[in-house]
């Protein structure tokens, strides 16, 4: 993940399928949290971004845990 004025700008994934490019848009982030009062507590931004890809645009949710400082695509849109 490359950042640019703190939002994404750049990524690159190779799990299941091979996810990377530029960003073109990008809407959040929607800082959610919860479990503060258990032994795990939990804290993420979550962001809608597009990337543009040789068959178009792919929309996707991209999640950071704030806790981790770990970055990963939770899913697309269809």
């Amino acid at each position: 993940m490359t950042l640019r004025d703190g939002k994404p700008a750049r990524i690159a994934c190779q799990k299941k399928k091979e996810v990377k490019g530029e960003v073109i848009w990008q809407a959040g982030p929607w800082r959610s949290s919860g479990d503060w009062w258990q032994n795990e507590p939990w804290a993420r931004d979550e962001w809608d971004i597009a990337l543009q890809i040789e068959s178009g645009i792919v929309l996707y949710r991209l999640v950071h845990d704030l806790l981790s400082g770990r970055w990963h695509l939770e899913g697309t849109y269809d």
